[in-house]
């Protein structure tokens, strides 16, 4: 199936607020915090 753009930007944007409340979640846990998420995700992207 061959989806819309409108369709795909609707699922990145759902992806994206998923990925911000995962964060969020890991944050209040004490996994892991914003800075080093964004660290682990600008390291990911270069590698």
């Amino acid at each position: 199936m061959n989806k819309t753009k409108k369709e795909l930007e609707e699922e990145v944007e759902l992806l994206s607020t998923m990925l911000e409340y995962l964060v969020e979640l890991l944050e209040k846990k004490g996994v892991l915090t914003q800075v080093e998420w964004e660290k682990a995700i600008k390291w990911y992207i270069n590698v």
